[in-house]
């Protein structure tokens, strides 16, 4: 508990204001604050997609959690289609063992089973979006797979082929990413709509709605019946249920036409079976 005391980022050692997320960082445990969180976000996304990531050096706990390092809790992730999990972890668990890579070994996982059923089996969720139709994006590999830091599956559908005819003129997809910092459960899944070219945009946008929905049908849950109805066009929408947090999100860059969508679904652990 004496990791709740932490009082800066372990990343860039700024005060936290509000909120802190916990990762795990080239095999050490972390507390960071939201903008550095957001960062590591875009990093997993990148190494998702085979690029080389440089991932920070984690600094020395401060406050409370100097004395007593971290017995903690589980951190959270962010989204476009996003679940994410809190939980306690058990502090008599050995320590897990040094990478013997860059690559970070899993946290094992003594947490309760996430709330949404589904979660619970990793390889049998990312395995259910290639059967909606979404192209696994390392072909040959299996689709719950491990990265720095964590596992994770991703995969994509493209929506609209540009013809590269002029600036802009390029293709619309929608992703889902699955990640988590455990091999036996799910953490977060993001669903995202890439509108960049604006053309596709009434072929990309209906597509991304529907497969949203088809996957949180299959949570085995129940989910708000509001759900993308009447989503505010500037704060987008979140609900809440007893066993996970909806929260859609709009996106746009400022210098571009780029825009999309995101839906993050978050689900704690701890659920009854």
């Amino acid at each position: 508990m004496f990791d709740l005391f932490q009082s800066h980022c372990q990343v860039c050692g700024n005060l936290f204001k509000r909120n802190k997320y916990k990762w795990v960082i080239r095999g050490k445990r972390a507390w960071v604050c939201q903008a550095c969180n957001s960062k590591l976000e875009r990093r997993v996304s990148s190494a998702a997609f085979g690029k080389e990531v440089d991932w920070p050096e984690v600094r020395p706990p401060s406050g409370c959690g100097k004395m007593f390092g971290f017995l903690g809790t589980g951190a959270v992730g962010l989204l476009v289609l996003s679940f994410i999990n809190n939980a306690m972890f058990d502090k008599n668990r050995a320590p897990s063992a040094p990478a013997v890579s860059t690559i970070s070994e899993p946290l094992p996982s003594k947490a309760p089973a996430p709330k949404v059923p589904l979660f619970r089996d990793p390889l049998r969720a990312t395995e259910s979006v290639l059967n909606m139709g979404l192209t696994d994006t390392a072909p040959g590999k299996q689709a719950w797979r491990k990265t720095d830091p964590g596992w994770y599956g991703l995969a994509k559908m493209d929506t609209h082929k540009g013809g590269l005819s002029k600036v802009g003129d390029v293709d619309n997809d929608i992703t889902c990413m699955h990640s988590s910092d455990y091999v036996d459960h799910v953490k977060s899944v993001r669903w995202t709509a890439n509108v960049f070219n604006e053309a596709g945009a009434a072929a990309t946008l209906p597509k991304y709605k529907e497969l949203c929905m088809k996957y949180a049908q299959s949570l085995g849950c129940p989910i708000p019946l509001e759900l993308f109805q009447n989503v505010n066009p500037t704060n987008g929408q979140k609900l809440e249920t007893e066993e996970a947090v909806f929260e859609i999100k709009r996106w746009g860059c400022k210098v571009c036409s780029v825009k999309g969508f995101s839906l993050a679904m978050h689900a704690p652990l701890g659920a009854a079976e």
